[in-house]
């Protein structure tokens, strides 16, 4: 990045020979903060209740894992230490 930059102010300051042409040369460097900025989208939530108004989930993730599974890898933490 600093090398480009460099060059640019290198051609910048060459530039003013050429510079008869009556042709302009603006150079700016934008940086990834300042390209993204006011962009982020944030994760569409996810419902946790169904029509009837029962609950059907806490968490986005509830359907990672079953509760045979919860309990298998806690008993196996658990029983471990």
């Amino acid at each position: 990045m600093k090398l480009k930059l460099e060059d640019a102010e290198n051609a910048k300051k060459s530039g003013a020979s050429a510079g008869s042409t009556g042709k302009k040369v603006i150079t700016k460097v934008v940086f990834g903060s300042e390209m993204d900025r006011g962009r982020r989208r944030k994760d569409k939530p996810s419902e946790t209740h169904d029509k009837s108004g029962q609950r059907i989930r806490y968490f986005p993730d509830d359907e990672k894992h079953s509760i045979k599974n919860m309990v298998h890898i806690f008993c196996t933490y658990v029983y471990s230490s």
